[in-house]
């Protein structure tokens, strides 16, 4: 499972990409639940660590990264989403 960071990485890491996850009106109140989920689907991408971007409303919105392992790629954005519950 990836770890959550509590601060945007700013040296060092390598964006992987983001996961969004919607919770449903009874989900929401398992906050923990969703992490541990987002965690997960943050490690399915190749990803280490996440950063919860967007926490408010019905989706909730992570950006993952990975430890750097070399100079930072030129354009190396947040190309791939994956939203939970569609296939990989």
């Amino acid at each position: 499972m990836a770890e959550e960071l509590s601060t945007t990485p700013s040296e060092g890491f390598e964006a992987v990409g983001r996961v969004e996850m919607r919770s449903s009106p009874l989900g929401a109140g398992d906050i923990h639940g969703l992490i541990d989920e987002i965690a997960r689907a943050a490690a399915g991408i190749g990803g280490e660590y996440f950063f919860v971007t967007d926490s408010l409303g019905a989706t909730i919105t992570a950006d993952v990264y990975r430890r750097s392992t070399g100079r930072p790629r030129r354009g190396a954005g947040l190309p791939r989403i994956r939203r939970l519950g569609d296939p990989a």
